[in-house]
């Protein structure tokens, strides 16, 4: 039996595109939570990419989850600027 490209990817990846997206859409997610979730959505997207193609609609939703999970990932790793200074 074979099963269409779209239903295996939808068996198999998308369950990791949601483990990642509950990683980094939790509020308590620490650094390495948030490390795996970018690794876990790359990953995806890749597979995605050649499995699917990049024109596909759940392509364009693991991008976007990848670019919201980079973005928390820099937010948390980059240090708070120190308090300014007056003169």
């Amino acid at each position: 039996m074979r099963v269409p490209r779209d239903g295996w990817f939808r068996a198999c990846v998308v369950p990791r595109a949601n483990y990642a997206l509950a990683l980094y859409d939790n509020p308590a997610a620490t650094l390495d939570d948030l490390r795996e979730a970018v690794t876990t959505f790359e990953e995806t997207e890749r597979v995605a990419r050649q499995v699917l193609g990049s024109a596909h609609p759940l392509f364009g939703i693991i991008e976007r989850d990848l670019q919201g999970a980079r973005a928390a990932l820099r937010a948390r790793e980059t240090p708070p600027s120190p308090p300014a200074r007056s003169v």
